[in-house]
């Protein structure tokens, strides 16, 4: 199962990772959009679950981020979901989901389980 993580904040990746690695998931994370859209480009046979992408990035915005990852026949169909602290419209976006910042990190394990079909990974049990 492989995830992509697109964010710079140290603290949301830390979380992330904790989340991620509990669960047996395979994942990737960049910290900028310009190096995951390399990624995504030269690695576009790999097989997508999920792509987390926080809309404030340096460089170039998660807003751009999603818009040119939507335009690559390989991603159009992968479920985004952005990572937000502002309030804004994303949803005008094709993004799947807007996580607004902070938030609980059930949250999160509810969004991976939806978004991965994924069984094994209680959230109750991994909060313990």
């Amino acid at each position: 199962m492989n995830i992509v993580i697109i964010e710079d904040n140290e603290q949301n990746i830390r979380l992330y990772q904790a989340i991620l690695e509990h669960c047996d998931y395979t994942f990737k994370i960049f910290r900028s959009g310009e190096k995951a859209l390399d990624w995504l480009k030269i690695n576009a046979s790999t097989p997508l679950k999920l792509i987390l992408l926080d809309i404030s990035l340096p460089g170039i915005n998660g807003l751009e981020v999603l818009k040119i990852m939507r335009s690559q026949d390989h991603l159009k169909t992968v479920p985004v979901i952005a990572v937000t602290a502002t309030s804004g419209k994303y949803d005008q976006h094709s993004f799947n989901e807007v996580l607004q910042k902070p938030f609980f990190i059930e949250t999160i394990y509810n969004l991976f389980h939806i978004y991965c079909d994924d069984t094994h990974c209680n959230t109750k049990e991994n909060l313990a």
